[in-house]
């Protein structure tokens, strides 16, 4: 299914970076005509990217790729939100820091919000108290001790991709993959042929053509297994093209 919308509207794409993506054709492949987003996963206004993003969360939610396949690089924090957005580990840190994401003053607020004079800077609701609220605390400071806000700008990272890049081609490959039967021959198309010379090959190399025998594998009622041709020996491709 993805492999034929891929197809039918691999022309529909858009250019960031030089490289060829397109959202739309996810959407509809896995969707329908039913692509309306229901979230922004820290995603303002319009764009490519919007639905890309919204795509991908939808794919988590069903099940065909991790939640960290697509995470945010955070570099200057302006468009990475601190808590909700997965930058700093595999997790938000919202997920693994619940008790101080309620203390705090701005949940959805941007890395850079916290990143005040080239340190970490946070206002709680309520003093922070000792035991599990200092060890959290504690433990997200060494987390972030590495983390430093630089002027570059946010990028996201496709890790199904080598380069970090989103590409139709790596997620239309991982989805064959979960969906598509292996098989040990490889498809080989040569368009010199007409198309149903190809497809009649690739059928017979995987012995799928409706011969007799085939027929009454699959369960179809019938007079007689043997070939109209000599009669002696029951159809199948063997008999009939070697």
């Amino acid at each position: 299914m993805a492999r034929t919308y891929v197809e039918k509207y691999w022309r529909k794409t858009n250019f960031i970076n030089g490289r060829t993506i397109c959202g739309y054709i996810v959407l509809k492949a896995c969707h329908g005509n039913n692509v309306g987003l229901s979230s922004t996963n820290g995603i303002t206004g319009g764009g490519v990217w919007k639905i890309i993003v919204d795509t991908i969360h939808r794919l988590t939610l069903d099940g065909f790729i991790q939640d960290n396949t697509l995470n945010k690089v955070m570099r200057n924090g302006l468009s990475t939100r601190f808590w909700k957005d997965v930058w700093c580990g595999e997790a938000s840190l919202q997920v693994r820091f619940p008790r101080l994401f309620l203390l705090s003053t701005n949940a959805n607020g941007m890395v850079r919000d916290f990143w005040v004079n080239g340190r970490w800077n946070f206002q709680w609701r309520l003093p922070i108290r000792g035991g599990a609220q200092q060890c959290m605390l504690h433990e997200m400071m060494e987390v972030l001790a590495d983390c430093r806000c630089s002027d570059e700008p946010d990028v996201w990272r496709w890790n199904l991709d080598p380069a970090g890049m989103f590409i139709v081609r790596s997620l239309r490959s991982h989805i064959d993959s979960l969906q598509l039967a292996e098989v040990d021959i490889v498809t080989r198309w040569i368009r010199l042929v007409p198309i149903k010379v190809n497809i009649l090959v690739w059928r017979l190399g995987l012995n799928r053509l409706p011969t007799l025998d085939n027929l009454d594998r699959k369960g179809v009622n019938l007079d007689s297994l043997l070939c109209n041709s000599c009669t002696t020996v029951m159809e199948s491709t063997a008999n009939v093209f070697f």
